[in-house]
Protein backbone atom coordinates (compact mmCIF):
# COMPACT_ATOMS: atom_id res chain seq x y z
CA UNK A 1 0.00 0.00 0.00
CA UNK A 2 1.42 3.63 -1.08
CA UNK A 3 2.18 5.88 1.56
CA UNK A 4 -0.52 9.03 1.04
CA UNK A 5 0.65 11.21 3.17
CA UNK A 6 2.62 14.10 1.48
CA UNK A 7 6.29 15.11 3.06
CA UNK A 8 5.59 19.11 3.15
CA UNK A 9 8.91 21.29 2.12
CA UNK A 10 9.90 23.61 4.31
CA UNK A 11 8.66 27.34 3.68
CA UNK A 12 10.62 29.12 6.21
CA UNK A 13 13.28 29.99 4.12
CA UNK A 14 10.95 31.72 1.39
CA UNK A 15 9.16 33.57 4.77
CA UNK A 16 12.76 34.93 5.43
CA UNK A 17 13.62 35.79 2.25
CA UNK A 18 9.76 37.67 1.72
CA UNK A 19 10.40 39.45 5.36
CA UNK A 20 14.33 40.53 3.96
CA UNK A 21 13.06 42.01 0.71
CA UNK A 22 10.53 43.99 3.17
CA UNK A 23 13.62 45.07 5.48
CA UNK A 24 15.44 46.34 2.72
CA UNK A 25 13.17 48.91 2.11
CA UNK A 26 14.45 50.68 5.12
CA UNK A 27 17.94 50.63 3.12
CA UNK A 28 16.46 53.24 0.71
CA UNK A 29 16.74 56.65 0.37
CA UNK A 30 13.17 58.57 1.10
CA UNK A 31 13.86 59.77 -2.51
CA UNK A 32 13.53 55.62 -3.83
CA UNK A 33 10.37 55.15 -2.09
CA UNK A 34 6.89 55.58 -2.30
CA UNK A 35 5.27 55.82 0.85
CA UNK A 36 6.23 54.65 4.47
CA UNK A 37 9.08 52.56 4.90
CA UNK A 38 7.52 49.88 7.32
CA UNK A 39 4.36 49.63 4.99
CA UNK A 40 5.77 46.69 2.72
CA UNK A 41 7.12 44.46 5.76
CA UNK A 42 3.90 44.97 7.78
CA UNK A 43 1.14 43.85 4.46
CA UNK A 44 3.88 41.07 4.24
CA UNK A 45 4.02 39.47 7.75
CA UNK A 46 0.01 40.32 7.68
CA UNK A 47 -0.53 38.02 4.29
CA UNK A 48 2.19 35.28 5.81
CA UNK A 49 0.27 34.43 8.69
CA UNK A 50 -3.03 32.76 6.68
CA UNK A 51 -0.33 31.89 3.92
CA UNK A 52 1.21 29.39 6.52
CA UNK A 53 -2.39 28.30 7.91
CA UNK A 54 -3.40 27.36 4.42
CA UNK A 55 -0.23 25.36 3.87
CA UNK A 56 -0.91 23.74 7.29
CA UNK A 57 -4.63 22.86 6.27
CA UNK A 58 -3.78 21.39 2.75
CA UNK A 59 -5.70 24.00 1.04
CA UNK A 60 -2.97 24.32 -1.96
CA UNK A 61 -4.79 26.79 -4.22
CA UNK A 62 -5.34 29.39 -1.67
CA UNK A 63 -2.20 28.73 -0.67
CA UNK A 64 -1.18 29.32 -3.91
CA UNK A 65 -2.97 32.28 -4.94
CA UNK A 66 -1.47 34.20 -1.43
CA UNK A 67 1.67 33.31 -2.61
CA UNK A 68 1.30 34.89 -5.81
CA UNK A 69 -0.04 37.86 -3.91
CA UNK A 70 2.89 38.52 -1.81
CA UNK A 71 4.94 37.96 -4.91
CA UNK A 72 3.16 40.26 -6.91
CA UNK A 73 3.12 42.72 -4.03
CA UNK A 74 6.95 42.83 -3.34
CA UNK A 75 7.66 42.66 -7.05
CA UNK A 76 5.40 45.93 -7.47
CA UNK A 77 6.97 48.00 -4.36
CA UNK A 78 10.57 47.06 -5.88
CA UNK A 79 9.77 48.24 -9.43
Amino acid sequence: MPNTSKQLEPRWPAMLALLAVGGLRFSLPESLSAGPDWLIIVVVGVLLIPTAWARQRGKDNLNKVLGYLLSSIVTVDMI
